[in-house]
């Protein structure tokens, strides 16, 4: 029998404290640099933020937070982390923690008259990108080159820190998208491929992505790194639309989109 999520809101001023340590677990933090500080999580929660965890058997398996934002449009939450406990992660037989919290996330900014979610994540990570975009169907807006710096974890140390900016309207009703009978593709692995203006494409456009870029050597990621950089920026520059996601957990990811001008 699956275990049942609970998603609630962390408003006490002891579970932040808890929540430092929870992040070097999840992101393999080394580095003290890298800690949202609990105080720090205190004062955005305290002033329009939201700090949801996700319990299981009474157990905190993982976080979200996010804080008030605005830009032209109006309104809307940006996310700062969203974090699930490596044993309660896909994959391990405990699914679902990190839908549960977004979920949750929805419903309850809908409930503050927030209609939209934005962050960041790492392209080339398989697993977020099949929650945010597959599974949420979050939009990509664009893609930022070193969007950190230079972060000094384990995980992005010696490698330029690029991210995508995403945003979720949590008003649409998103219909999974992955498995569609597809015409005219054109297959790409950025790791080994380079843009050039003779290119012809189908309608539509797969972007391969590493099944798991933990997995790689040094120099593979640094490869799918800027190979992944080049073909966003050329496709985002030339009309495409990357609009979903389908990960083969035991072979690679795609990101598949078509082109606006078609």
């Amino acid at each position: 029998m699956s275990e049942i999520i609970s998603v609630r809101p962390i408003t006490d001023s002891n579970t932040p404290y808890i929540l430092e340590n929870m992040q070097r677990d999840i992101w393999v933090m080394t580095d003290d640099r890298e800690v949202v500080p609990a105080h720090i999580i205190i004062g955005i929660v305290k002033n329009g933020g939201m700090l949801l965890g996700a319990y299981i058997e009474n157990r905190l398996a993982g976080f979200s937070l996010s804080l008030d934002a605005s830009d032209s449009i109006g309104k809307y939450h940006y996310m700062h982390m969203l974090g699930v406990l490596p044993e309660y992660r896909a994959g391990t037989g405990k699914l679902g923690v990190g839908s549960a919290i977004m979920n949750e996330h929805r419903k309850r900014l809908l409930a503050i008259q927030i209609g939209r979610l934005k962050w960041t994540f790492d392209p080339l990570q398989s697993r977020n990108a099949s929650l945010y975009i597959r599974k949420l169907g979050a939009d990509i807006i664009s893609y930022e080159d070193d969007y950190y710096g230079n972060l000094p974890d384990d995980e992005n140390r010696d490698f330029p820190s690029d991210r995508v900016v995403t945003e979720w309207n949590l008003l649409k009703n998103h219909r999974e998208m992955g498995r569609e009978p597809w015409k005219e593709v054109s297959v790409i692995n950025p790791s080994v491929e380079v843009p050039g203006p003779d290119l012809k494409f189908g309608n539509t456009v797969f972007l391969k992505n590493p099944v798991d870029v933990t997995n790689l050597s040094p120099e593979d990621i640094s490869r799918w790194r800027i190979g992944t950089r080049t073909w966003f920026h050329w496709l985002m520059d030339q009309d495409w639309r990357l609009v979903g996601y389908n990960w083969r957990k035991t072979d690679a990811g795609y990101y598949f989109g078509y082109n606006l001008q078609e």
